[in-house]
């Protein structure tokens, strides 16, 4: 399990909040033949232009290999090399270098962990590398997640004091889409995790609502009881897409063969009010 702490001074207010940004998104399968780049730039330079700090949570890659036999279909293999590998970080890197100083942390998805365990390769890692020569020399290595872990955003006032701290964990995810449940049921089962935000991905689902408070005593042993979110962030695959398989001859689609619900696209943004002793999360959708 991987620890994140990124730290920030703010101006602490009683009533006017200053605003923090951050990107939550995950499942991009970034160098597929059904990627939506028109999505990922809209959400990607909306989140450049306000400042955002973006998170990633797994399955940036598709990385389906020709000796996957369960994935893989020549009609949908989008590169022209052998080094498949190679050529799937080359292009991910060049997609995302105009927002690397924004990135703070790229976990693992499934796919990712199943190239990293059958053919011993960290895509993710390799990526950081590419990306760190687009990066500003004066920010911290953009992070590898891993499969789960914490991020903490730590706020401190500009001339001292008035500490606060922001925690989001995070899990790529497991098992199907769960079209009827949306995925609540997985949030459920971290309800144990201590954080102002659990995520996950990986079910191509798509929302943000609070989830059951946690409850305890202060030092001071007064009862408190603090508020928290269960955020799940879609996909960046077109999920339909119109074709012509009597001219054309058809191409195997997995997300058809096994398309019940409409799968939910995109990422969540959310919005830290920072008061002078709280902070606020807003989502946007």
């Amino acid at each position: 399990m991987e620890s994140h702490v990124f730290r920030h001074k703010y101006r602490p207010s009683k009533s006017n909040p200053e605003k923090f940004n951050i990107f939550l998104c995950s499942d991009l399968h970034a160098d597929e033949s059904g990627f939506d780049k028109e999505l990922f730039t809209r959400d990607f330079d909306r989140a450049k232009n306000e400042g955002a700090r973006i998170n990633i949570n797994g399955d940036l890659f598709g990385c389906i290999l020709p000796s996957d036999r369960k994935r893989y279909s020549r009609g949908n293999d989008t590169g022209d090399t052998d080094g498949k590998i190679n050529e799937a970080v080359e292009k991910i890197g060049k997609l995302l270098a105009p927002y690397a100083n924004n990135i703070d942390m790229i976990g693992l998805g499934n796919h990712e962990v199943s190239v990293l365990k059958y053919h011993h390769i960290d895509v993710t890692r390799m990526l950081l590398f590419y990306l760190a020569q687009f990066r500003d020399k004066k920010l911290p290595p953009i992070r590898h997640g891993g499969y789960t872990g914490f991020i903490r955003y730590a706020f401190q006032g500009n001339s001292g004091g008035h500490n606060m701290a922001f925690d989001i964990f995070y899990n790529h995810g497991q098992g199907g889409n769960a079209e009827v449940t949306d995925g609540i049921i997985d949030i459920k089962r971290y309800q144990y995790v201590q954080a102002d935000i659990i995520w996950l991905g990986h079910k191509h689902q798509r929302w943000a609502h609070e989830i059951d408070p946690t409850v305890g005593l202060l030092n001071s042993a007064r009862v408190f009881s603090k508020p928290r979110y269960g955020v799940m962030t879609g996909t960046y695959t077109k999920v339909l897409s119109e074709t012509n398989a009597t001219e054309n001859g058809y191409r195997i689609n997995y997300g058809e063969e096994r398309m019940r619900t409409k799968q939910k696209q995109g990422g969540v943004k959310m919005t830290l009010n920072l008061y002078r002793d709280q902070i606020i999360p807003e989502f946007t959708l």
